[in-house]
């Protein structure tokens, strides 16, 4: 669910000025089963199950965010245009409210059961699971882009130049990420947590620095 508007407008016949803003709520809508599949080829003694699969359950994932990006984003840029055939512009961008995927092994009721008894672990109360699986949220962040250009008519052909700076203030920033579903219990996960440097961490990318772009072009 989200509403998107963006809105131009001329302040002269060299100046134009736009805005674009899209808000959503992107969220899991139900509960669903989880399965998980994993080679049978000689490793018996090492299976969860021969079958090579094991129903989990429902994954109680309903109103988790979904980590597809931002989901909230402001754009407003301003262009000038000469009459020379000449142009520059300039756009400013904030987003926000990006988020980690969720693992979904992790939101099964497995989760709670100690492995070694099979019994449910006795400090795997609803306070510590919620501190231990809340998602992580990623930083807002701004961003500045610049572009310009320039054409010329010489003897029947068009030349331009084109060039941009992408990220011009160098911002450092996390584009996505993942929870890691290698610790699928509350024991080993909370272990892990109190490492202090956990192992098995949620897992980030991170979006381009600073970049350039230049392009010259002749038209015959």
């Amino acid at each position: 669910m989200g509403t998107e508007l963006g809105v131009e407008y001329q302040i002269s016949s060299a100046v134009q000025l736009t805005a674009v803003a899209a808000i959503g709520k992107y969220v899991f809508a139900n509960h669903p089963n989880i399965t998980i599949n994993f080679d049978t080829a000689n490793a018996e003694d090492e299976l969860i199950n021969l079958e090579g699969s094991k129903d989990l359950g429902k994954a109680n994932i309903k109103d988790y965010k979904l980590g597809q990006g931002p989901q909230k984003a402001v754009a407003i840029g301003i262009n000038y245009r000469d009459p020379k055939y000449w142009w520059v512009g300039v756009t400013a961008n904030y987003l926000a409210n990006n988020y980690a995927n969720i693992s979904t092994i992790t939101r099964t009721n497995s989760f709670y059961i100690d492995p070694e008894t099979g019994i449910n672990f006795p400090d795997a109360t609803n306070e510590n699971v919620s501190q231990l699986l809340a998602q992580q949220s990623l930083d807002n962040f701004y961003l500045l882009n610049l572009v310009g250009g320039k054409s010329w008519l010489k003897n029947g052909k068009y030349i331009s130049v084109f060039a941009s700076i992408n990220n011009a203030f160098d911002t450092t920033f996390r584009s996505g990420g993942y929870e890691q579903s290698r610790n699928g219990n509350f024991g080993q996960l909370r272990q892990d947590a109190l490492s202090g440097s956990p192992s098995f961490a949620p897992k980030y990318w991170y979006g381009y620095g600073r970049t350039y772009f230049l392009n010259f072009a002749i038209s015959f």
